[in-house]
């Protein structure tokens, strides 16, 4: 461990007025405790299954800022002695989304430390595990719908989506292969929009959707169903999931599908910093550990190469 983290614990410590035996048994709980919470799994979050995660930015910025550069010109047919060579431009625009901190802090009385050492037992690290749980479970609800009232978007309301109508819309009464169509729709709308720059390879359903596509059978076929026919037959989705966090995603409440590409150039969610657990401050007869994390949202770089559709239910 590093020796200041080290002294910060036995400091904290001792200004408790633990005794040497107390302070020494706290200083290595602790030690372990803010280890052992890294090691929590939180496998019900999705949004970084969905998301590539960027931690390139500094932890401490503000805000995050991305340039976008797009060139102009055209290469004419000149003759031997042209001094009228055509020129090319570039002109470039900033993106900008903020940076915000999410805290959750745990603790120990001086009677919980005393205890312990006396026994011999270890402090409970379910209050670590707590806190880095609910810190996880924050970063997913960001990167899912953003903060509004921060200007910052999440994956499944973000304004640089591209909002399709589908043909069919109403799965529930349609068949196979008007699901199929539909699906095959949003495939085919990002293609032809981005001109063939990019080629999506996801699509995430709501949990009925999901549930439908996977147990309709698809026409004659009775050994297949629409989901599966649609990953053998479509060129380009290599992964169809399900998310419960779309179950309400559109404006109205109603469910949502989200189809794009996979590619951290197309997407990412920005995380500066991850969960980190601050030096134990004294606060009256215990000790305080603050636990934090910076995010700054679900950035979208190129609009039409993701796209949602919903009431598809």
């Amino acid at each position: 461990m590093d020796p200041e983290i080290s002294q910060e614990l036995d400091d904290a410590a001792v200004e408790l007025k633990l005794d040497s035996k107390e302070t020494a048994f706290f200083a290595r709980e602790l030690e372990h405790i803010k280890a052992q919470t890294y090691d929590v799994l939180f496998p019900e979050l999705k949004v970084r299954q969905f998301v590539p995660v960027s931690h390139d930015a500094d932890p401490n910025s503000e805000k995050i800022t991305y340039r976008q550069w797009q060139p102009f010109g055209m290469a004419q047919i000149v003759s031997h002695w042209a001094d009228d060579v055509p020129m090319v431009e570039v002109t470039g625009k900033e993106f900008s989304t903020p940076v915000i901190e999410i805290a959750q802090g745990y603790g120990y009385s001086k009677r919980e430390i005393a205890q312990s050492a006396a026994l011999g037992r270890s402090l409970p690290a379910m209050k670590a595990q707590a806190a880095a749980q609910f810190i996880e479970r924050r970063i997913d609800d960001i990167g899912t719908y953003g903060v509004p009232e921060k200007d910052m978007p999440g994956l499944v309301n973000n304004s640089n989506a591209t909002l399709l109508t589908l043909p069919t819309g109403t799965w529930s009464t349609a068949t196979a292969e008007q699901i199929l169509a539909d699906m095959n729709y949003m495939v085919s709308q990002i293609v032809t929009l981005t001109k063939q720059t990019h080629y999506p390879d996801r699509m995430i359903l709501p949990t009925a959707l999901y549930m439908l596509i996977s147990q309709k059978v698809a026409g004659n076929q009775l050994n297949d169903t629409v989901l599966g026919i649609f990953l053998k037959t479509n060129p380009f989705i290599k992964q169809v999931d399900t998310w419960v966090k779309l179950d309400t995603a559109a404006a109205d409440g109603s469910g949502r599908v989200i189809c794009y590409k996979y590619d951290p150039n197309v997407l990412q969610y920005e995380i500066p910093q991850e969960m980190r657990q601050e030096a134990p401050e004294v606060r009256g007869r215990g000790v305080l550990v603050e636990c934090n994390a910076r995010v700054g949202g679900v950035v979208v770089r190129y609009p039409l190469a993701i796209c949602y559709a919903d009431n598809a239910m």
